[in-house]
């Protein structure tokens, strides 16, 4: 995505021919392989927009050093991306095209262009649930069913689902606390899909508008350990999808409770997983084992909490079986 290339202050500068951007790229690599005393390495190229043209074209120049491609994109014609396709799986099928589409995308994703597309209205509908609190649960629900009803149930269980991105606030700008970032997490990585976390997440980083959004990872801070306590709460999340299958699954059954309406509660197989979105504390039947917590002790679920269950006694049934 380098600028001098792309559509950017600089763009009149720099040269736009896709052939001589990609020799000054290929140039660029070999003086990294040569100071690192590994010549002719094998190169993942990605690229973001109108630099995709530029990698195809290092590939024409030198597709033996070339491992794999990622394009990022919404500029390809349909023809162009069916060409894209045919030729990318006919020489890897294990290749995944993935488009950068802001909207309904069913129009991409027959079986001849995309695999999958970013999943932007799955992060507007998590976005005004929290912005506006005259929102129930109900609605919530209808918006992420809204969601899985535009695709077939193959493409659900791929969608790539993300809360931020280079190109938005960052997640935690959103959010009211840290408490509130770990409920959309948990929405995220309980939901069928390919969860993704923009980097920095994992550390509720900050960054409103460009180039904040963008800046680099706080390693000092890191390092110190100033951060451990949230990304540990954020690894447990994530080992869930790898514990229980059912996390993964695209059925969910919703629960509404009517004295509650900001208790977003739903169950997945063995799996149920409760935030409580009110102003109040929310009492909870015991249920299963807990698995995943936040501001829940006892049976009160605080505001901001969540908390996830399940029937481990059955999930090792399955296991043994």
């Amino acid at each position: 995505d380098l600028p001098g290339f792309g559509q950017s202050d600089c763009s009149g500068e720099a040269t736009q021919d896709h052939d001589l951007r990609a020799s000054i790229v290929w140039g660029i690599l070999d003086d990294i392989d040569a100071g690192m005393g590994t010549p002719m390495s094998m190169w993942h190229l990605i690229g973001h927009g109108t630099v995709c043209i530029t990698l195809l074209r290092m590939f024409a120049q030198y597709p033996d050093s070339t491992q794999s491609q990622v394009h990022i994109s919404p500029l390809f014609n349909l023809q162009l991306n069916r060409r894209l396709r045919t030729a990318l799986k006919n020489e890897n099928p294990d290749f995944f095209l993935l488009g950068e589409i802001w909207f309904d995308s069913i129009t991409w994703l027959g079986g001849d262009e995309y695999d999958s597309v970013m999943d932007y209205p799955f992060t507007g509908a998590l976005n005004d649930f929290w912005r506006d609190k005259s929102m129930d649960s109900r609605a919530l629900m209808r918006r992420l069913n809204f969601c899985r009803s535009l695709y077939p149930k193959q493409i659900n269980e791929v969608m790539f689902n993300f809360l931020d991105t280079h190109d938005t606030p960052r997640v935690r700008e959103t959010c009211e606390s840290d408490d509130v970032l770990l409920q959309k997490l948990a929405l995220l990585l309980t939901f069928a899909g390919s969860p993704c976390l923009y980097y920095g997440t994992e550390i509720a980083m900050r960054g409103a508008h460009t180039p904040y959004n963008r800046s680099t990872m706080p390693w000092a801070e890191i390092d110190s350990g100033k951060y451990d306590a949230f990304r540990t709460k954020v690894s447990a999340l994530i080992q869930l999808r790898n514990r229980f299958a059912d996390v993964k699954a695209d059925d969910f059954r919703f629960v509404f409770d009517k004295a509650r309406p900001r208790l977003v509660r739903f169950t997945k197989g063995i799996v149920t997983v409760t935030l409580n979105a009110g102003d109040a504390a929310a009492a909870l039947p015991p249920e299963g084992e807990t698995v995943f917590s936040n501001l829940f002790e006892g049976n009160l679920l605080q505001p901001g909490g969540v908390v996830i269950t399940a029937d481990t006694a059955k999930a090792q049934e399955r296991r043994n079986a």
